[in-house]
Parts: C-alpha cells; structure tokens; sequence
C-alpha cells in the first residue's frame, strides 16, 4: 500500500515485487550445491534477502520513472536509469556478498552452523537476484509502463479578444 501510493500506481509495486521471486531460485540453487537444508536460518535469510532485493528494485525503478518525468521517452527512460544504477546496484551487492562470506564459511568455534546456513541463503539469492533484476525488471518495465504523452500546455482559448 505504501509503495502504491509512493509511485502512484499498483502495477509499479508489483513488478517491484516479482524482484523478490527473481531470487528463490539462487538460494534453493547455492543452498542444494553446498549440501545445506532450507532451514530456520535459511527462512530468516530469505526475508532479509527480499529486503536487500526490494531496495536495489526501487533504487532502479525510481531512476527510471524520474528519467520519464525529465521527458524522456519509456525505452529511453529504461535504458538510461538502468545504465546509471547499474554500478550502485552492483557495487552495493558485492560488498554484502564479499561481507558475508566470513559467515558462510566460519568454522563451529566463531558462529556456529546456524548462520552459516543464513550467510549462504544470502550470497546465492543476492548473486542471482542482482543479475536476473537488472535484465528481467526492464524488460517487465517496458511491458507495463504506459508511455507517457507529451504536456502541450493550456488548451487554446476560441476567445477572440486574446
């Protein structure tokens, strides 16, 4: 509801929200290759994955309805917000992942099997999700954004004294 009234529109909000799909598929993927279980910590990693995942989807999102606002065209408005958060959203994703491998792979002694299970739900749905958002949202962006007309300004007046 927030978000719908933020981007005044439903369907914003909902392509937003496929982002967070974008990443189930690298968790249960990363989690079956390290032989780990879809666990209690793995739940919780995935709510804070969604977290993370949602954030680098407004980020991109809210560049690419800004550009439209500026004048721009939808196919331009996409391109060009996609390309400038490009790096951000990289850049913010690979200093999570770099930050929580120390935490998928530490020994018993310093955390514990628990949260290696949570750090790893993270790196592997972070690491696909990044890469399918910034090439799976703008193309659904380009489906269901409405190209917006061009303001002509103040209809003509048929009064002939101006």
């Amino acid at each position: 509801m927030v978000l719908a009234c933020l981007f005044e529109s439903v369907r914003t909000p909902l392509v937003l929200m496929l982002s967070v799909f974008l990443a189930v598929p690298g968790v249960i993927w990363f989690l079956f290759l390290q032989g780990d279980n879809l666990d209690t910590p793995a739940a919780i990693g995935t709510i804070l994955l969604s977290g993370i995942v949602v954030n680098n989807g407004i980020v991109l999102i809210d560049q690419v309805l800004r550009r439209m606002q500026e004048g721009a065209s939808r196919l331009d408005a996409i391109i060009s917000g996609a390309s400038d958060r490009l790096r951000p959203i990289l850049i913010t994703a690979l200093t999570t992942i770099l930050g929580l491998i120390p935490m998928a792979y530490a020994t018993q002694i310093t955390t514990g099997p628990q949260f290696t299970t949570l750090g790893k739900t993270i790196i592997g749905g972070l690491s696909t999700s990044t890469l399918l958002t910034l090439v799976v949202l703008p193309v659904v962006l380009t489906l269901t954004l409405k190209e917006r007309r061009p303001d002509t300004g103040p209809a003509p007046s048929d009064d002939p004294e101006m």
